[in-house]
Order: C-alpha cells, then structure tokens, then sequence
C-alpha cells in the first residue's frame, strides 16, 4: 500500500474512533462498569499480550488459527490478548489465594480475534466474572446483573437464551473425549443427521441417544422444557438447569426467557450453563456468558467461576446515540493577556466547582 493511503487508513479488522463515536463508547462503558461496581465487582486489566502455551489447551482449533503470535527476543511464544476472559482468569489464577472469599471483577478491554476466515478482526468487550471456591446461586446473580443492566441500557427488546453444557457432559460421561467432543460439535452446529450418526457409532444405551437427539432440537420456555420426555438419566442431567430455570423465571415473569438446550458456546472452555442475550432490532447476540470451571482447573486451582461479556460494536448498532450524549452548558473563558495568571486561576476554580469550560484563546 501507497504511503499516502496507509497514513488515511488502518490495517483490515481494525476500528479507530473519533470523537462523536469515541464518546459514545466511552459513555457506554461508564455506565455499565458503574452499575458493576454498584454489584460489589471491583476493575482489573490483564496484560495485551502473554505467554502463548498457558492458553494453547484452553483455546478452540478455530481460535488458535486466527490468533496472532510472535516470538520475543527470548525466544518465548507471546500470544496478543485474544480472549479477554481467558487472561482475565489467568491473571486472577495467578494471584488469587485459597481461601473461601469470592472475587468479582468486571473489564473492559480489546482483543484482537480471527473469526472470519480467521482474518485477524479487532473487538472491544465489557464484562464481569465471579470467582470463588463453593456455588449455590452464582449463575442466577450474574444472569440477574446481565438482564438489568441491559434494562439501564434502554435495551427493552432482548430475549436471553439459555443453555447447558453440562447436560449432555452428565449423559455422555461414560464415553471417550474425542467422541463427545464430535458430539457437542455437532450439537453446536444443529447438525441432526451428522449427531444422529455420531450416537449411532458408539457403544451407550438407547434411551441417552434418544435423550441428545431430543435434547438437541429442543428450543422453548421452562414450563416446555419441564415436560420432554427424557430417561431417568435425562431428568438427573438437567437438573442443574432445572434448578437455575425455575429461581431465574420468577424472578423475570414478564421477559422473554428462552431456553435452548442446542445453545452451545463456540468457546469450548465453558462446562455448565451458558447463555446469550439476543437483542429483536438486529437478530444478534449483545452478550454471552456462560459457567466455566474447566478454565481454572486447567490453570491448576479448585475454583468455579461464571461470567458474561457485552460486545460493544453490537450495542452502539442497537443503542440511541442521543440518549447517551448529553448536550454540555460549556463556559467559554477568554484569555486575558494582561492577566494569564488569573485566566488559569479562574479555569482551575470552575473545573473543581464541576462546572464545564472552554479557554478561548
């Protein structure tokens, strides 16, 4: 590329900001780390870039093609921040100690991920986690926080989906990791004929089958979820998002809650329960979060952890700029030369007194 073009553009996948946009962005996020905060949840900010074989087990095949890596001059493997929830939970892993407490920590950050194509695109989350040693009603706090801090954004339109990985790990416990692997993959992708295959491949009792095949294509409200007719062992597996249906509906009588048992995240750390939060407008996801255990057992600790992150390029599509930016009574100051001292001196005053200026000069 010409010179003069690289100096007008950016690299592809990348996204600068310019003061109405910047603005905007920057409104947003105060509000939502404001309501965090409000929670109990305390701001932390991982590095950009790590070591790239901490994270090599944790990240999915798609993920590990589009990251990008280099070598430092030690000859390390050094990742750039790809999943701002993984370097979060390292972070956190690293320094976190033994005992009971929880730790809630909320962030807002970039990272750069190759999605499409695995073409390395730039994306800028917000988000919170919860961290800590035994759960009880943690799912419900952070889809609690989720939902209403959709409600501060003005976002009336949403409907959150949820679903639970666990499920079919409780049914298929007894068979080997490749082929449950292949199992959830193609449950992900809402591949009936290629899971109708898998199962029939392998050595488990029928009514399991039957389970995930019906479990798989089962999308509807808790009261429908309730009646499918699942095996003895099908009831056990769902249990766990059983127990998190029936407190989250009645807390939210009147909002769409869908539950969605193919809602199967693209990021294969999680292990319990995940969800997303669709926004009508658009038809995309705004949010996604979901249990993820699995990520600090792999960094060597007994901890649980759940979580979710808003996408901001999805929210400034669907949020009124206007209702985020407010108009400013500013206060023009001119300089006096006669006096500089006392123009800075007055400007001082004013900005401390929270009143807005602008030195003319």
């Amino acid at each position: 590329m010409e010179k003069k073009r690289r100096f007008l553009n950016t690299p592809s996948g990348t996204k600068p900001f310019y003061m109405s946009e910047s603005l905007f962005r920057s409104e947003i996020v105060k509000l939502l780390s404001d309501y965090f905060s409000r929670w109990g949840f305390v701001p932390i900010t991982p590095p950009i870039i790590d070591y790239y074989d901490i994270y090599e087990n944790l990240l999915s095949d798609d993920l590990l093609k589009g990251s990008l890596k280099f070598v430092d001059r030690n000859g390390d493997v050094i990742l750039l921040r790809n999943d701002i929830a993984l370097f979060c939970a390292k972070l956190v892993a690293s320094r976190l100690s033994s005992n009971n407490s929880m730790f809630r920590y909320f962030y807002s950050d970039t990272i750069i991920r190759g999605e499409n194509n695995n073409l390395p695109e730039e994306y800028y989350q917000i988000g919170c986690e919860l961290v800590g040693e035994e759960f009880s009603c943690q799912e419900i706090e952070l889809i609690t926080i989720l939902l209403e801090s959709a409600k501060c954004l003005n976002i009336n339109d949403s409907v959150l989906h949820i679903g639970d990985i666990s499920f079919y790990k409780m049914l298929l416990k007894d068979i080997d990791d490749i082929s449950r692997s292949d199992i959830l993959e193609a449950i992900r992708n809402r591949d009936k004929a290629g899971l109708k295959q898998l199962l029939d491949a392998i050595n488990i009792e029928e009514n399991i089958k039957k389970d995930c095949l019906l479990a798989s294509t089962f999308i509807g409200t808790f009261r429908e979820m309730l009646k499918l007719p699942f095996s003895d062992k099908g009831k056990e597996a769902l249990s766990n998002i059983k127990n998190i249906g029936s407190v989250v509906t009645k807390i939210y009588e009147n909002d769409e809650i869908i539950f969605d048992l193919s809602e199967l995240s693209k990021l294969k750390y999680y292990d319990g329960i995940v969800f997303k939060l669709y926004s009508k407008v658009s038809g995309t996801v705004v949010a996604s979060g979901g249990r993820y255990d699995l990520v600090y057992k792999k960094l060597g600790m007994d901890k649980k952890s759940v979580g979710f992150s808003y996408y901001l390029q999805q929210l400034e599509k669907i949020l009124d700029f206007n209702s985020f930016i407010k108009e400013k009574s500013v206060e023009k100051i001119g300089l006096d030369k006669s006096d500089i001292k006392k123009t800075f001196v007055d400007s001082i005053e004013k900005v401390k007194s929270n009143k807005n200026i602008e030195i003319v000069y």
